[in-house]
């Protein structure tokens, strides 16, 4: 049987080893507990926190050699958005007319489509 451990002991006892300092906000650490075992005092300490946080729904970025900041894992616009109608018609800026089989991407993403219809 595993034994879990409070998040924040968890963090003091790494603060401790690694002479590091861990900023969050109160209310993201109180009542997550992990198991004692998935973090383990070595090399691959960083990942496995990362592993850790991430089932927690938290993430971590390093500001600078000592100190890490914990936060809430940031929901991507991506997943937030499951599925939006876009209407239009798409036309040639010189004639007005209607552009069939014209690609349409979302920008800053890769997701798109084609146009089917000449109006």
């Amino acid at each position: 049987m595993q034994s879990l451990i409070p998040l924040d002991d968890l963090l003091t006892s790494l603060e401790q080893n690694f002479d590091v300092t861990f900023l969050y906000k109160n209310e993201i650490v109180p009542n997550k507990y992990v198991e004692s075992d998935k973090v383990q005092i070595g090399e691959e300490t960083g990942q496995e926190l990362s592993e850790v946080l991430h089932n927690l729904n938290l993430e971590f970025e390093r500001m600078d050699e000592q100190t890490y900041v914990l936060l809430r894992k940031k929901v991507q616009k991506e997943q937030a958005v499951l599925q939006t109608t876009v209407t239009g018609i798409v036309t040639d800026a010189n004639t007005g007319e209607s552009l069939p089989g014209v690609n349409v991407v979302v920008k800053g993403t890769t997701t798109g489509t084609s146009t089917n219809t000449a109006w």
